[in-house]
């Protein structure tokens, strides 16, 4: 997308010559992207208007060693990667995707993704006349010992799917270096519902937002003097502590090279250029449920196809920089953008993003944002589509603050 819409790809371990007016991206580890249109002023005066979403989301992970130990040593055993819905993942087709790392020649790891789009397994659950307690209606499910996948019937497990991965990789066998590897659905994402109007599909939390972050960026239709940056970090589903997520310093840094190219000589440019700065984090809101109304604040509750929810809350979990918001709000109403509301009951836990953790990492004033989505860490989640264009034309406002 990026690529396409004009953006040139930049690395962190060489030097930048980013030019005013210009459109560039970064990717660390494969895994984050920040992308920017440097603006037509020093940053030290126009600041940065920042959309941080996230890429990743709650799925079953290939484990690095598949022994028997005890089990048939045709089921492969998992691990858990984030707050899956435990349940969605049972007696549904899915398949391995994701990274395999290998080594071409001495010293040298090269990186290939994969589809292993042929090899279909399954996470199976127990049928009700072998439970111990049959007249429950209740499903209990173990992390640890019931979301064993079948792989095969007989087969050699991890030797065959060692070479599976280093066949859809394109490499020997013997080259391969480690993987990065998940489980995904088979099934497609699908426009469902009477008007059509629903999106049915995988993995809507983040992916959803990270689309509308990259695609309202490249949509922009002429460059002001502030610098617009999308922030797609991975890990929030795992609370943001690695070298890709929010808590890293890969946003910092960035900013603070694009500030040192006007202001080389001015330690206090990049403090600056943080004040005049605004920071919008863009993850998925719960829409509301009529099966579970007990579970919401009816007066915080955005509905499917009604645009984009303005999260809020006094407990931390998301940004809240008051200015901002009502800087933003205005900006809407001003654009006839509709903006609903969320927060979570006061009786409730409640989920988090990485606003906070961005926005206080930086020193950069934010506020949390979300599209709504029923059936949220779902292996398939439900949103609206006219939510889309709601929240690509909303982030259209917000960059233009």
């Amino acid at each position: 997308m990026l690529r396409k819409g004009g953006f040139r790809e930049v690395d962190e371990t060489e030097g930048w010559n980013c030019e005013a007016g210009g459109s560039y991206f970064c990717i660390r580890d494969g895994k984050s992207i920040v992308a920017w249109r440097q603006g037509m002023g020093s940053p030290v005066e126009a600041g940065f208007r920042i959309v941080a979403a996230h890429s990743d989301s709650p799925a079953l992970k290939l484990r690095a060693n598949q022994g028997d130990h005890g089990r048939d040593a045709n089921w492969l055993k998992p691990d858990l990667y984030g707050s899956l819905l435990l349940h969605t993942w049972l007696d549904r087709d899915i398949r391995p995707v994701g990274a395999v790392f290998h080594s071409p020649r001495a010293g040298v790891v090269e990186r290939t993704l994969v589809d292993l789009d042929d090899l279909v397994v399954r996470a199976c659950s127990l049928a009700p006349h072998l439970r111990k307690d049959k007249t429950s209606p209740a499903l209990t499910i173990d992390k640890e010992d019931d979301m064993l996948v079948l792989y095969s019937v007989d087969g050699r497990l991890e030797e065959d799917l060692h070479a599976r991965l280093a066949k859809a990789a394109g490499v020997e066998q013997d080259s391969v270096a480690g993987f990065d590897i998940f489980f995904a659905a088979v099934e497609p994402a699908a426009i469902i519902g009477a008007e059509k109007e629903l999106i049915s599909g995988p993995r809507l939390d983040n992916l959803f937002s990270s689309y509308c972050a990259l695609k309202a960026l490249i949509d922009l239709p002429a460059q002001g003097s502030a610098t617009r940056v999308a922030a797609i970090f991975d890990a929030e589903e795992i609370g943001s502590q690695t070298w890709t997520g929010a808590r890293s310093t890969l946003l910092s840094s960035i900013i603070d090279r694009l500030v040192g190219k006007h202001n080389d000589s001015d330690p206090e440019a990049s403090h600056r250029a943080r004040s005049r700065s605004i920071l919008a984090s863009l993850d998925m809101a719960h829409a509301e449920h009529p099966a579970f109304g007990a579970t919401i604040d009816p007066d915080h509750v955005p509905k499917l196809n009604g645009g984009v929810a303005m999260k809020g809350g006094s407990r931390g979990n998301y940004a809240i920089a008051p200015h901002a918001v009502a800087r933003f709000t205005d900006a809407c109403r001003r654009n006839d953008i509709p903006l609903q509301s969320f927060m979570y009951r006061c009786d409730h836990g409640g989920g988090s993003s990485v606003g906070p953790i961005a926005s206080s990492a930086l020193g950069i004033p934010g506020f949390d944002l979300g599209a709504p989505v029923i059936s949220m860490h779902s292996i398939r989640e439900v949103g609206g589509v006219q939510d889309i264009d709601y929240c690509e034309r909303t982030l259209g406002v917000f960059y233009q603050l």
